[in-house]
């Protein structure tokens, strides 16, 4: 838009009704600044006291250039938090439907928030608290915030003079990783209380859809790995999809049927459950398309044979099946599945990662939960530099 477009259209804004838009909220007032921000996307800003007396006058619909007076400082602020969407024209208020997200109160690596708008970022993180959908999983929806606030021993940091990500180093690989790679956290999808899985479900679509716009990789923090679906449903809509999921055999009738429910979308064709060795192998009855590969034989050829070279993917572990200390089940160790992460990024196309069964009511939480924050990073890299 030119100068003098921009300029037309900023004089069209000042002579139309405005009203305060119902999601314009107060987050601290004192006796020289206000801190306002929009519940519906997260948009925060610090405006002087006489500026937030001067928006409060558009409680009802108002004129920007008579309240202010036209050409005036004023005038011209009022535009800019039009702009931002703290004001909306008086005959198109958008109806409040109810938050989709929320902020928590630390970031993943404490990187920088998202709003609800289409990431600019490589990678965009959204949890969900629900742990209603397995069995044994109670304390799980505890798992986003827990994970976050243990991933701040990793942070992301920027170069000072590009302002480019600075990445990790993976010992393991000694080599950096995810150097330039920018990350966002979209925050928590909300779940009320007694709510159905079916609304939670669609609310992460509908927020996915929001940020993915753009092509960030979406990472999933659960939860429990049924919060994985909507995910999956998602990323399938852009094209063929083969699901991996690292983690022990289904152990009820209906995490079994969430896998019989994920190959019966359109688009997705195989399901690979990676499990610890000591399971069994395939059973009888199981769908078609599904296949359970014990993690020695995974990591041989990346589940080359058994999908395919270069096929899209979505990549979920879960953090249960680690090994830790007291748990006799057969278990992943870290290098294993930080090796087999590693051959997957070098031999598919991941389009997105979840990471679930993060309990911080587990025995020795501190233990795995370091080592779940590695393998997130190993995954990411596997997706975004996986030399």
């Amino acid at each position: 838009m030119s100068v003098t477009a921009a300029s037309i259209a900023t004089s069209k804004a000042i002579g139309e009704a405005l009203v305060l838009s119902p999601w314009m909220e107060v987050e601290h007032l004192d006796e020289t600044t206000a801190t306002i921000y929009l519940s519906s996307d997260g948009t925060r800003i610090r405006v002087p006291l006489p500026l937030h007396r001067l928006l409060l006058k558009f409680r009802a619909p108002a004129v920007p250039s008579e309240v202010a007076g036209a050409g005036s400082g004023a005038a011209k602020a009022l535009d800019q938090l039009r702009k931002k969407g703290f004001l909306v024209p008086a005959d198109a208020v958008p109806a409040r439907n109810g938050r989709q997200v929320t902020d928590p109160p630390v970031r993943l690596f404490d990187a920088p928030a998202q709003k609800l708008a289409p990431a600019r970022a490589d990678v965009v993180v959204l949890g969900v608290p629900w742990d209603f959908g397995e069995a044994g999983a109670a304390g799980a929806r505890r798992g986003p915030l827990a994970i976050r606030d243990i991933s701040l021993q990793l942070l992301y940091r920027l170069d000072r003079e590009s302002g480019r990500p600075i990445g990790w180093y993976d010992a393991d690989r000694r080599r950096a990783i995810l150097a330039g790679v920018t990350i966002a956290d979209a925050g928590d999808i909300i779940v009320h209380h007694g709510e159905g899985r079916s609304a939670v479900f669609e609310r992460i679509r509908d927020v996915l859809d929001a940020l993915t716009g753009e092509g960030a990789l979406p990472v999933l923090l659960g939860g429990d790995s049924s919060v994985a679906y909507p995910l999956i449903d998602q990323r399938r809509q852009n094209g063929a999809l083969d699901v991996i999921r690292i983690g022990r055999p289904a152990a009820s009738t209906g995490a079994m049927a969430r896998s019989r429910q994920l190959l019966a979308l359109p688009g997705v064709e195989r399901y690979a459950q990676v499990v610890p060795v000591g399971f069994g192998a395939d059973h009888g009855d199981d769908p078609e398309g599904y296949m359970r590969v014990p993690i020695d034989a995974a990591l041989e050829h990346a589940l080359v044979p058994q999908l395919g070279e270069g096929r899209r993917v979505h990549v979920g572990i879960d953090v249960d099946a680690l090994a830790h200390a007291g748990d006799s089940r057969p278990s992943f160790a870290y290098r294993q599945v930080h090796a087999l992460l590693c051959r997957l990024g070098r031999a598919h196309r991941i389009a997105s990662v979840d990471l679930c069964g993060i309990n911080p009511w587990a025995p020795c939480w501190g233990a795995v939960s370091m080592t779940a924050v590695h393998l997130l990073l190993t995954a990411l890299s596997a997706a975004k530099d996986p030399a």
